[in-house]
């Protein structure tokens, strides 16, 4: 897998830590790998059937707003449009 930047996935093993953290806690995240200085925390929306229809996320630049230190604070925030979101295509 090529890299954008030196924080980003490029080894199998990586993206599968990565993938079992995602369904583990709910969302995924995202500090520096694609652009430096910017970070990401994103969820899935689910339909009726309980499948992935959409998703939702959260962008910004480290010198902005530090992700990192409030990960837990965004992530919820996310979760919770997540989930009323969800809720209103019909999933449980």
């Amino acid at each position: 897998m090529p890299a954008f930047t030196y924080n980003t996935i490029t080894s199998l093993e990586a993206l599968m830590e990565q993938i079992h953290k995602i369904r583990r806690v709910g969302y995924s995240t995202e500090y520096g790998e694609h652009a430096l200085g910017s970070a990401c925390i994103a969820a899935a929306i689910r339909g009726r059937t309980g499948d992935v229809v959409a998703g939702l996320s959260v962008s910004g630049k480290f010198c902005n707003y530090n992700m990192q230190e409030r990960e837990t604070e965004v992530a919820e925030i996310v979760m919770e449009a997540v989930m009323l979101i969800s809720n209103k295509l019909g999933c449980l």
